[in-house]
């Protein structure tokens, strides 16, 4: 949007009219000035047009500024929305402990037992053995570790279904 010095000079009426001014008062055409008069006359017009045309510049900068942060601030906004869709449609962690900590909890403890369960056999049993838990055996904890995983997993799944109907209903 902004532009050039020349297109300042062609397109704005204020600034023409200056230059004519400055051109007549060269020629001699307003008022008969002395030489020094017409000197300072001249040089004071010429102010005001360099003056006129960084106004117009400015106000060129400004005005491309404005759009420049209306655009921003649109595709902030538009950005924002989707944003915010998103996350009521793909909820994070965090907001789904607030909606069920019960459910996350389930599905965290069901992530622990299972990692527990995948683990190799003699990592498990030394980690057991510093826990003085070396009682239990790679059978034995299969035999306790998978019921608490599925018990743990259809929990958490429960609970958050339950907390979706609850937040419909309201």
């Amino acid at each position: 949007m902004c532009r050039t010095r020349q297109e300042i000079i062609d397109q704005e009426a204020e600034v023409q009219e200056l230059i004519n001014l400055k051109n007549k008062i060269e020629r001699g055409e307003i008022n008969g000035f002395d030489n020094g008069r017409k000197y300072y006359e001249i040089v004071k017009i010429k102010s005001q047009v360099e003056s006129t045309i960084r106004e117009f510049q400015t106000i060129d900068d400004i005005v491309a500024v404005r759009s420049k942060v209306n655009m921003l601030e649109q595709s902030t906004r538009d950005g924002f929305e989707k944003h915010y869709s998103f996350h009521r449609k793909n909820p994070s962690l965090i907001a789904l402990f607030r909606k069920s900590p019960i459910g996350m909890l389930s599905f965290g403890g069901a992530v622990l037992v299972a990692s527990s369960l995948f683990y190799v056999k003699e990592t498990r049993d030394i980690m057991f053995s510093l826990v003085n838990l070396s009682s239990l055996e790679s059978q034995q904890l299969l035999n306790y570790g998978f019921p608490l995983f599925l018990f743990l997993l259809i929990t958490g799944i429960i609970s958050v279904m339950n907390t979706k109907d609850k937040k419909e209903e309201s």
